[in-house]
């Protein structure tokens, strides 16, 4: 009898593993799916952070403030799944962080040009 459950024991135990099948169990269950809507909202954070820091954030103060709120806006809706919300918030953080990046680089590029006519 002992022989037997010693042959047996092996054939049932067989399904038991120590690791999860291939693509469950690990990081695959615990980190979301990146989508391009949260990596353009990456993209967006970082840029925003650069402007805040940078000269725009001491010459431009208000317009920080406002981008910020954009920036929030865009973070919260897209943590909700609020998917056309925040595709339409991302639109506008983007655009507003352009034009306050415009207003930095348009004038210098124009003084530039001045002074090489001179």
């Amino acid at each position: 009898m002992t022989r037997a459950f010693a042959l047996v024991a092996p054939l049932l135990l067989g399904a038991c593993t120590i690791w999860p099948p291939a693509g469950t169990g690990g990081w695959a269950e615990h980190q979301p799916e990146t989508t391009f809507a949260d990596t353009r909202l990456v993209i967006a954070q970082h840029h925003f952070e650069r402007l805040a820091t940078g000269e725009p954030g001491r010459q431009w103060p208000a317009a920080i403030v406002q981008t910020r709120v954009l920036l929030v806006r865009a973070m919260r809706s897209s943590a909700a799944d609020l998917e056309p919300a925040a595709q339409s918030d991302l639109v506008t953080l983007e655009d507003a962080l352009n034009r306050l990046e415009d207003e930095v680089l348009v004038p210098r590029a124009l003084i530039g040009s001045r002074e090489s006519a001179s």
